[in-house]
């Protein structure tokens, strides 16, 4: 072998060995942020998951999609499940077939997860076999390594205050406190529940208040065009008087109108707009 022949050789094996390396046989590829990205969705005989990739971020409300045999099905129906680090379970669905599930071939589904952010970085997505007999031979499930978002935002939530509005003489007068929420897709929503939870210790040793009745829920949220409608449980319709009525609109409408999406809010109970909030 001449000299020449060998060095176009080593060219080679060199040319070879760097591209096996930084297209991501040697490294994991890494975006702009320098997180390693999932390389190939989760599989194995009986399932396919396509969204989430293993080890991807993921954030509430969670979509998952996938593959999976005719068999993992009843009635059109595959358990889709979320658990924290600890194997808590901290959400849980049907995830619904795309097409006829009454075949050995895969079936595409579809689920959507609500979940409240656990704090910790790591989790787990599963997915189990439908199993309405309960007999443990017929188990099966497939499991997918996630990670949560722990990005966090700072929002406002709006109190009455015994101190800043001394006998209550402006109803609608509130006052805003600081709450740290994490990451979310819908962080209106967490919002909205971190106001009803009503003040903290601390704050109610300084004055704050709210107007609100323990126990309501939001129901529904939108935001659309700069309106945020909001759907209410029963509870919100059991307060009377004209004052308090005010102060609740008032803790509610603040609290949205921190968001740029949001310029103005409608209320409802129960989906009847007429009959939200009257005094």
């Amino acid at each position: 072998m001449n000299k020449r022949t060998y060095f176009i050789i080593i060219f080679i094996l060199v040319i070879v060995l760097s591209a096996w390396y930084f297209l991501g046989e040697g490294v994991p590829r890494q975006n702009a942020g320098g997180e390693n990205i999932p390389s190939a969705p989760a599989s194995s005989t009986e399932i396919l998951i396509e969204s989430p990739l293993p080890d991807a971020t993921i954030m509430s409300p969670l979509t998952v999609s996938g593959k999976a045999r005719g068999s993992w099905f009843f009635e059109a129906n595959i358990p889709v499940i979320l658990k924290d680090g600890n194997g808590n379970i901290i959400a849980q669905g049907g995830g619904h077939a795309m097409s006829d599930w009454m075949t050995t071939d895969f079936v595409p589904f579809e689920a959507t997860l609500d979940f409240t952010n656990p704090g910790m970085e790591y989790g787990t997505l599963e997915i189990r076999k439908d199993n309405p007999s309960g007999m443990v031979e017929h188990d099966a499930s497939f499991s997918v390594p996630i990670k949560f978002d722990l990005a966090s935002y700072q929002v406002r939530v709006f109190w009455g205050s015994s101190r800043l509005n001394p006998n209550e003489t402006d109803c609608s007068a509130t006052f805003p406190g600081q709450r740290t929420i994490l990451a979310t897709t819908t962080i209106a929503h967490a919002t909205l529940d971190e106001l009803l939870k009503g003040p903290e210790a601390g704050e109610k040793r300084i004055g704050y208040f709210t107007s609100i009745p323990d126990g309501i829920t939001v129901q529904s949220l939108s935001i659309k065009a700069s309106v945020a409608r909001v759907d209410f449980s029963s509870g919100l319709n059991a307060v009377g008087g004209s004052c308090r009525v005010s102060a609740i609109r008032s803790q509610i409408e603040n609290t949205l109108k921190q968001f740029p999406t949001v310029s103005s809010v409608i209320l409802s109970v129960n989906g009847n707009v007429d009959e939200a909030l009257q005094p």
